[in-house]
């Protein structure tokens, strides 16, 4: 796969993971909505292929609820994450997602460093 194809998949890996994880935050207030879209999060991170495409689609889920949870409780401001069950329940399943993609990433390759002791090719 070349490298513009790679990075095409993680840009929409990472819009795509902010549209499930504004979807989940819009329903995670009742018991299926949270159900629904904390289970299919963790589907998909798990269907979507090891590495940058897994990462950038946890990130971008990330970002989204991250962002929400950041914004000031004010009186002309919707509050999208309260301090109930539920939102915590959401901040446990990001949190979930981003360590799931960190932890199931593919090790890094190594190059083969010639030695001094190896006889020449």
């Amino acid at each position: 796969m070349s490298r513009l194809l790679r990075v095409l998949a993680a840009v929409a890996a990472l819009v795509f993971g902010a549209l499930c994880g504004a979807a989940t935050l819009l329903v995670h207030s009742s018991w299926w909505g949270l159900v629904l879209g904390g289970g299919a999060g963790l589907a998909v991170s798990l269907a979507v292929p090891r590495g940058w495409v897994r990462f950038a689609y946890a990130v971008g889920w990330g970002v989204v609820v991250g962002w929400a949870s950041a914004q000031q409780v004010e009186r002309d401001r919707l509050v999208l994450i309260q301090s109930d069950g539920a939102g915590y329940a959401l901040l446990v399943v990001t949190m979930v997602l981003v360590m799931l993609s960190i932890v199931t990433a593919p090790p890094p390759r190594r190059r083969a460093v010639a030695t001094p002791l190896d006889p020449p090719s």
